[in-house]
């Protein structure tokens, strides 16, 4: 694979990230509190997990691949 494919991948990969996190937070809310009776706290559970390992990931991972190279690292991530 050449590297330019591998980071079109990534940038494809972390737009598509970005774009599900603003439709999750633009339509789902109004549909989930009604449909399982729950509060806007416990419907935003979802997104902020998801914030939460956008915020956490990057700090456990870039280590990880200082000692053992990017490639293992974007393997067992991408599992």
């Amino acid at each position: 694979m050449s590297k330019w494919l591998i980071d079109i991948i990534l940038a494809a990969s972390s737009m598509c990230v970005t774009c599900a996190s603003a439709l999750y937070i633009t339509t789902t809310y109004s549909q989930l509190e009604p449909d399982f009776h729950i509060s806007e706290l416990a419907a935003t559970v979802g997104l902020n997990t998801l914030v939460l390992g956008i915020a956490v990931g990057p700090m456990i991972l870039s280590p990880l691949s200082e000692f053992y190279g990017r490639r293992m690292v974007y393997l067992s991530a991408s599992c």
